[in-house]
């Protein structure tokens, strides 16, 4: 059993990476392109990678039609990067910030209130 798990995971590790290697780097403009950059660093747990895609994401032009000064969608990937790492308290601020930035939004709030009680 244990040998077949170890499988599972080396061929959804490689199917990941084999996917980000095949998106045009040099073609990330938008915030969603630098947000699925960043969800395939985190997926094979590249979080020092995943971190600067999302650096980059936060000062890429906005995409058409949007009217936000910050994507909230990348301080929500940033707070869920942080979860992973088991950095709660900062976890907590970014989704904080991404409720502060686009309004009462419930998904955030209860993403927010998942984390209260974990240190």
């Amino acid at each position: 059993m244990i040998q077949l798990k170890e499988l599972r995971s080396f061929k959804k590790n490689s199917a990941i990476a084999n996917a980000a290697a095949a998106y045009p780097k040099d073609q990330i403009q938008t915030p969603p392109q630098y947000i699925k950059m960043a969800r395939f660093a985190r997926l094979s747990r590249n979080y020092k990678e995943c971190k600067d895609w999302l650096e980059q994401g936060l000062h890429a032009r906005r995409c058409r039609g949007c009217f936000y000064g910050v994507c909230h969608r990348i301080l929500y990937e940033k707070a869920l990067l942080y979860e992973k790492q088991r950095n709660y308290a900062m976890a907590r601020s970014m989704y904080e910030e991404a409720i502060r930035v686009c309004g009462q939004n419930a998904f955030y709030e209860a993403c927010l209130k998942r984390i209260e009680d974990k240190k």
